[in-house]
């Protein structure tokens, strides 16, 4: 299975979750570190952001598959953190969560293009695999660097996933999961 070149610890959740990445099969990741976040929310107005740095990519001759690295995710409080991690996505059972495309439904834009695409991919998170629409817009420049886009939507219950709650706020179960990244063919 070749490996293509992994940016540095990156960023998602749930990661994840994410994505963006899948638009890109067969490019090389530049130095801008891809990000990747989720967002909950909950009550008042309350929004929780995750992000890591911890992406890598892996293809075989059928997809390419996101992996995003989950102990390295941060929502920007320490003990939040902790939760999140421990209780929430058990991050010592699960250390990782996965988006794999078919290479055949990614997206190749010309140089100066760009395309905005929906493709099936299959997520698996907390030891559970879904089928999901991923919403990609990949666009390359004369100078053939690629940025792509990607979100797609998740009920973290399909996925074993308790729905967080803190002191009296909880967060709706549904989540959203973007990511970005740049590449150059």
């Amino acid at each position: 299975m070749p490996y293509l070149r992994s940016a540095r610890a990156l960023l998602v959740v749930l990661a994840t979750l994410t994505l963006a990445t899948a638009a890109l099969a067969g490019f090389t990741l530049t130095k801008t570190p891809p990000a990747v976040q989720f967002t909950g929310v909950g009550p008042g107005g309350f929004k929780m952001v995750g992000k890591t740095a911890a992406l890598s990519l892996v293809q075989d001759d059928k997809a390419l598959t996101v992996v995003v690295a989950l102990a390295d995710l941060t929502t920007g409080i320490a003990l939040r953190d902790k939760h999140m991690r421990d209780k929430y996505l058990e991050v010592q059972k699960f250390p990782d969560t996965r988006l794999s495309v078919p290479l055949a439904a990614l997206p190749n834009p010309a140089a100066g293009a760009s395309v905005d695409v929906e493709v099936k991919g299959t997520l698996s998170l907390h030891g559970v695999q879904r089928e999901l629409p991923v919403k990609i817009k990949a666009s390359c420049t004369a100078q053939n660097v690629c940025t792509a886009k990607g979100s797609f939507m998740i009920n973290i219950k399909e996925f074993g996933i308790v729905v967080p709650s803190y002191l009296g706020v909880t967060l709706k179960p549904e989540v959203n999961v973007e990511a970005q990244l740049e590449a150059t063919r």
